[in-house]
């Protein structure tokens, strides 16, 4: 993980950027020179997935990317879940992507995915208003994944 542990940058502690300090001005955030602002250290380029794409690489992959390039590994569980997030209209978001930057619709959106990979005993689920300010079309895939959440 960027957050903790050995494979995060140490320039910059996983964060991607570093502050610099401007005498009478406000500190500016500029991309980590040593990352340059994937917030991996060098050993994690090292880690190979896929034949040849290294970690910090598979994870500037958006969703569907992604699903393309493991398509032919043995990976079953991680392509599973990349179906569900592509399923649930969310195969644009990257995998590295920092989840305060996700709008309100896709956190939710990203609940439910968990949600779907679990089985589900005796569990009770309430939606209130599940389709407000969606599109007709992104309604029709909600109703889709309710029925598979149902269905498990």
């Amino acid at each position: 993980s960027y957050n903790t542990g050995s494979l995060r940058c140490p320039t910059c502690d996983g964060t991607g950027q570093i502050s610099l300090d401007v005498q009478f001005l406000p500190d500016v955030d500029i991309p980590c020179p040593d990352c340059g602002g994937a917030r991996y250290g060098r050993e994690a380029y090292d880690i190979k997935l896929a034949g040849d794409i290294s970690l910090p690489e598979l994870l500037s992959y958006t969703v569907d990317q992604a699903s393309e390039v493991l398509a032919e590994t043995t990976l079953r569980t991680v392509k599973s879940k990349l179906r569900i997030l592509h399923d649930l209209g969310l195969g644009y978001l990257t995998l590295g992507e920092a989840t305060p930057a996700l709008s309100g619709g896709e956190a939710q959106r990203l609940k439910l995915a968990s949600e779907l990979t679990r089985k589900q005993n005796d569990a009770l689920f309430v939606f209130d208003e599940p389709t407000i300010g969606l599109h007709p079309l992104d309604v029709e895939v909600l109703l889709g994944v309710l029925q598979r959440l149902i269905d498990n």
